[in-house]
């Protein structure tokens, strides 16, 4: 399993207006979506430098935090060799939590290796991409992937944002 931070924030908090329960995100991840029994290792969250101070919250939840910066992609990269080390023979499921299209080409390695890969992100239009556009790359809906929509379980990874707090 692997979170990329950033993306999975905008996603979920920004677009979503769902602000995030660590401990939820994780046994959902773990006990819901994915399939397998075991994990191969801790599942990584993906924290750019900004957000460190949820480090604690992070690894409390039984995340692997790793703190990188996504400045020139750096944490993409770092999400994209570890997948690209995954061994068929030892893992049988890939989850990543992305909206983003750069991880497609190793995700599709994978899935062809016979890895059943789990795209959770969102097709809920993003205001900030402009005319409706959906945040996620179209790539990352490519049938050879099972594909979660955080809109569909959104509610069950943390608290709804009220939009009316100010009342």
């Amino acid at each position: 399993i692997w979170i990329d931070g950033v993306s999975f924030w905008n996603m979920l908090t920004r677009v979503l207006r769902v602000q995030h329960d660590f401990n939820k995100i994780y046994n959902y991840f773990l006990h819901t979506i994915g399939t397998t029994e075991e994990c191969f290792r801790p599942p990584r969250y993906v924290l750019n430098p900004k957000a460190a101070g949820l480090e604690k919250l992070v690894r409390g939840a039984g995340f692997d935090p790793v703190i990188i910066s996504s400045h020139m992609s750096e944490d993409d990269e770092f999400i994209k060799k570890e997948i690209s080390e995954v061994d068929p023979d030892e893992v049988g499921e890939i989850i990543i939590a992305t909206a983003d299209g750069d991880y497609i080409p190793c995700l599709l390695e994978k899935a062809r290796q016979g890895i059943h890969v789990i795209v959770v992100a969102t097709k809920v239009p993003d205001p900030l991409c402009g005319k409706g556009r959906m945040m996620v790359s179209s790539g990352l809906l490519n049938p050879l992937f099972t594909f979660v929509d955080l809109a569909d379980i959104c509610e069950k990874l943390g608290t709804k944002i009220r939009d009316d707090y100010n009342a």
